[in-house]
């Protein structure tokens, strides 16, 4: 299992699984070609906008999330957002090649691009919107015993709440493409937050300034804490509770 960053993604390693069919909603698993989950380190973005469930923040539990994509990592925006749409596009064109199959007759392209809804989306201020799902887990016995399936670090690697998550900071996520949701006359793609991490300002007093030891360990390198991070997310991958 590993986590690939948005910009080394290749669209030809997204495979499929058999679709799950249940009431009106079929599911279309997505996997790579070693039959794992896909997923994909993002760009530095801006937190735009946070959906609870059942429209209530008080629990705490989120439905979905949306970004802002700005310049990161010498990337555009533009680069970014295109990046996405090709991830969109290749989707679609696997449904149109397997319309039958999972729609249960023939569409072409052009009909299910119709149907799609978008992840992306212009947010009218010349940028570009990013919309992606939470998931929870239900803690057994307790049926209120539900949380969010996002863990929350800051930038030295050090475990936050989702309290932490604030509208316009920068924030990077590690996500999972984990499947195609088709309803009725819709289809989409479901894009899934696993981690999150935030850029924690620093507090300055004034008037005050605090010596460093010259032995101290230097704690801001990224990679090193994105080992760390991604190691115990695939330790924990093998023990994690069934989704709801």
């Amino acid at each position: 299992m590993s986590v690939t960053q948005l910009s080394d993604f290749e669209n030809k390693n997204i495979c499929y699984e058999e679709p799950i069919r249940k009431n009106r909603e079929i599911r279309v698993g997505i996997v790579d070609s070693n039959e794992d989950t896909l997923y994909v380190q993002l760009p530095e973005m801006r937190l735009e906008k946070i959906n609870y469930v059942d429209d209530s923040s008080e629990r705490g539990l989120i439905d979905t999330i949306v970004l802002k994509i700005i310049e990161a990592e010498s990337k555009s925006s533009k680069s970014i957002y295109k990046k996405l749409k090709s991830i969109e596009t290749t989707s679609i064109q696997s449904m149109a090649k397997r319309s039958e199959e999972w729609f249960g007759k023939s569409l072409k392209k052009e009909s299910i691009q119709n149907m799609f809804e978008h992840c992306l989306c212009e947010n009218g201020e010349g940028g570009y919107c990013f919309k992606l799902h939470v998931s929870q887990t239900k803690q057994l016995p307790d049926s209120e015993g539900i949380v969010n399936d996002l863990e929350v670090y800051n930038q030295k690697g050090k475990a936050r709440s989702i309290a932490n998550l604030k509208i316009g900071e920068k924030i990077q996520l590690i996500v999972k493409l984990k499947d195609i949701r088709i309803v009725s006359k819709s289809a989409s793609l479901t894009w899934v937050c696993t981690h999150a991490q935030i850029f924690e300002k620093k507090q300055k007093l004034k008037g005050y300034l605090f010596a460093r030891k010259n032995n101290s360990e230097d704690l801001s390198d990224e990679e090193e804490i994105y080992e760390d991070i991604i190691e115990s997310f695939v330790q924990k991958e093998s023990s994690t509770p069934e989704e709801k």
